[in-house]
C-alpha cells in the first residue's frame, strides 16, 4: 500500500494485493460497518483478508477477524507496511498442541458450567460466586459444598444453614454468609 491516509476502491483481490502483511488498514464494508487491525494474510481463492485486531482486555492477546473481500467497498491504510523483517514468522503449531489446547478449553468450560447452580435463586448464585472466589466449591443438588473445609450451605443459605465439622471453618463460612446476606438487604 502506499502509506498512511491512503485509500483504495472496490474489495477486488487485486486492491487487497497491495496490502502488505503487517499493514495497519481500516476496511470499509457494504454495510457500513468499519474493522481495523494489521492485515495478517489474505486468500484469493477464498476471497477473504484476515486482520489481526487488538485483544479488548488483554494487550497480550489479538482477535482474528475474516473479512469476505466481496463485502469491502473501501481499505484505507493507516500505517506503512513493515519491512519483511520486521514482521514476525507464524509459529509452528502441532495437531498435538491444538487438540491439547482444545482439551483444555473443554476442561475450563465444563468446570466453569459446573459453578453454575440448577434450580437456585439469583442470591445463592451470587453467595456461590462470592465464597468460590476463596474456596473450593461445588454445587450438590442446591446444596453449596466445600470438600475442602468439609462445610456445606443449605436453602435458604443463612448462617444457621452452614454444616460441618471443623469448627473453626464453620464459624468463618458462617461469618462470611452473615456479611453477605446483610449487604442484600
Amino acid at each position: 500500500m502506499a502509506g498512511t491516509g491512503t485509500g483504495r476502491g472496490s474489495g477486488s483481490g487485486a486492491a487487497i494485493a497491495s496490502a502488505a502483511i503487517g499493514e495497519e488498514v481500516k476496511l470499509f464494508l457494504q454495510d457500513g460497518t468499519v474493522f481495523t487491525g494489521a492485515v495478517f494474510s489474505y486468500d484469493r481463492k477464498m476471497d477473504c483478508i484476515v486482520l489481526e485486531e487488538p485483544h479488548p482486555q488483554s494487550t497480550l492477546k489479538k482477535d482474528v477477524r475474516i473479512v469476505k473481500l466481496s463485502l469491502v467497498t473501501k481499505i484505507e491504510s493507516l500505517t506503512p507496511a513493515p519491512s519483511p523483517e520486521d514482521i514476525q514468522k507464524l509459529p509452528v503449531l502441532t495437531v498435538e498442541k491444538a487438540q491439547q489446547r482444545e482439551r483444555e478449553a473443554l476442561r475450563k468450560a465444563k468446570e466453569e458450567l459446573s459453578k453454575i447452580g440448577k434450580g437456585v435463586t439469583p442470591e445463592a448464585q451470587q453467595l456461590f460466586d462470592t465464597l468460590c472466589k476463596t474456596y473450593k466449591l461445588r454445587w450438590n443438588g442446591k446444596n453449596i459444598e466445600s470438600t475442602q473445609l468439609g462445610i456445606v450451605i443449605s436453602p435458604p443459605y443463612g448462617p444457621d444453614n452452614c454444616t460441618g465439622t471443623d469448627q473453626m471453618a464453620l464459624k468463618r463460612i458462617k461469618q462470611i454468609v452473615k456479611t453477605i446476606n446483610e449487604r442484600k438487604q
